[in-house]
């Protein structure tokens, strides 16, 4: 089966369509950039939870936006700071933020990750800290030495199953 390639105001149409009513659960999306490296990569599949489904949007959560503009493009991104009636948007591998864009403009939240090897689910307290390491400007500094003791404590315990 050929996968549906859709990109600018035909993908951000149909995300809108299909996060907007009630009735769906959800959505999956194939993500391409580099923005969001390592926690997510070009190629990785996210589940997607429309907006209307949560009771609301936090600090941390990976937000599915459409950006402002003529071109209605879609970005997914972390929230790293929330105000009344906006948002503040940073990809985890990019050196500034997005900057200030309504809530209104949120489609919806990714709850999983498919990456090729494993899954992840989305929890509030991690992504809380990866946000807060975001704002801070030390995420790009610290998740290069947390990816090689991630690395380390995997082959480690993979050692010990084996023997």
């Amino acid at each position: 089966m050929t996968p549906l390639v859709l990109k600018g105001e035909n993908l951000s149409g149909m995300l809108e369509s299909l996060l907007k009513k009630e009735a769906l659960c959800g959505l999956k999306l194939c993500c391409r950039g580099s923005s969001m490296s390592p926690f997510i990569s070009d190629g990785d599949t996210v589940n997607i939870t429309p907006i209307s489904k949560l009771q609301r949007s936090r600090i941390g959560d990976i937000a599915v936006a459409v950006l402002p503009g003529r071109l209605k493009q879609i970005t997914i991104h972390r929230i790293i700071l929330i105000k009344p009636d906006s948002i503040l948007l940073k990809g985890d591998n990019n050196s500034s933020a997005d900057g200030w864009y309504p809530k209104k403009n949120i489609l919806g939240i990714v709850t999983k990750v498919y990456k090729k090897n494993y899954n992840y689910l989305c929890h509030s307290w991690m992504n809380y800290l990866i946000a807060l390491g975001s704002r801070l400007g030390i995420l790009n500094r610290i998740t290069p030495f947390a990816l090689r003791l991630k690395k380390q404590l995997y082959n480690h315990y993979a050692k010990k199953r084996n023997a």
